[in-house]
């Protein structure tokens, strides 16, 4: 039985696939494949940019794009919004006060991004002078509540539970609960989506919430809407470390085997603090583990020297983790 089809706003199509495994041979089905089309920033008649992206929260996306880029500095100033759909891909017409359309083409740039690539067009390196916006210093969020936003943030996410391809970006209370959550097929794009769809609301103290690593465009974009905390599942860049530190920004990478890092130098105290701190579960745990599997190897060790001098070490150990302890102890 084929999936029935969704939406044509669902972000995703269904598609003939043909699927073979090691055996060889194959079957043919119908998979869920993410979308990815040409969105197009048009400001007062002007195409600014166009991205790759999942056509999807196209009006959250535009809004977001605009704030986090610096075209306006507030939604009032975005005074009209109209996606067009074509055979092309999508237009956002945005109509922007006089104010922001002459910044805009005091600092005009043309991009062709790559899915949500944020720097395609720069003229020359020069163009290039990264920088986070500061923002006010926020207590550090609760181990429990980080680890309850991913899982929950997994199980929120629609299109990749369907089809994978897909970046996800959520804005998590203090106490770790889901308030608002974007996908794209790029991970700035999500990032977008979500600003533009808590612009002008009034939300409860919390952090934002990426599935992608932490690069210093996503701290910028962070910090063009006052978020004080992100917290990445993958790891962050040290150009997003770097930014985040003037910033008073705090970067959270995590979970990998339940440990969470607090990448930034600026202290809880507000001094310089060059250690990266864990908020650490399950993490000792796992250290105990190996510590007294490699003692167990030692022990085996030592009684195959006094037993069998010309013997192979025997395997005391699980497969996986112990294989390559021992064949570490067997050199």
């Amino acid at each position: 039985m084929h999936p029935a089809p969704l939406r044509s706003d669902s972000g995703v199509h269904s598609r003939p696939i043909l699927t073979r495994g090691c055996a060889g041979g194959g079957r043919r089905q119908t998979d869920w494949i993410a979308e990815e089309q040409a969105v197009a920033m048009v400001y007062n008649g002007i195409s600014h940019a166009v991205m790759m992206a999942t056509p999807l929260h196209l009006q959250d996306f535009a809004l977001g794009f605009s704030l986090s880029e610096g075209i306006i500095e507030a939604p009032a100033e975005l005074r009209d919004i109209e996606v067009v759909a074509s055979e092309l891909g999508f237009e956002a017409r945005m109509d922007i006060a006089p104010g922001a359309f002459m910044r805009l083409k005091q600092r005009r740039r043309q991009l062709s991004g790559r899915t949500g690539c944020g720097l395609c067009g720069l003229e020359s390196l020069h163009s290039l002078k990264p920088r986070a916006r500061a923002v006010p210093r926020a207590a550090l969020p609760e181990y429990r509540a980080v680890e309850k936003a991913v899982q929950g943030m997994r199980e929120r996410q629609a299109i990749q539970s369907l089809c994978g391809a897909v970046h996800a970006a959520a804005y998590v209370s203090a106490a770790g609960d889901i308030v608002e959550i974007r996908e794209d097929v790029g991970r700035h794009n999500a990032l977008d989506k979500l600003l533009g769809a808590l612009a002008g609301r009034a939300v409860a103290r919390g952090f934002a919430l990426v599935s992608s690593r932490a690069s210093f465009e996503m701290v910028t974009k962070a910090a063009s809407r006052s978020l004080s905390t992100l917290v990445s599942v993958s790891a962050p860049t040290t150009l997003a470390i770097t930014l985040a530190e003037p910033a008073d920004k705090w970067s959270i990478a995590g979970p990998r085997r339940r440990e969470q890092h607090r990448n930034t130098a600026t202290g809880e105290n507000g001094q310089p603090d060059r250690r990266q701190h864990r908020h650490q579960r399950g993490a000792g745990r796992y250290r105990r583990a190996r510590r007294r599997a490699h003692q167990a190897l030692l022990g085996a060790r030592h009684a195959r020297h006094a037993v069998r001098p010309a013997g192979r070490l025997p395997r005391t150990t699980a497969p996986g983790r112990g294989r390559g302890l021992a064949a570490h102890q067997g050199r």
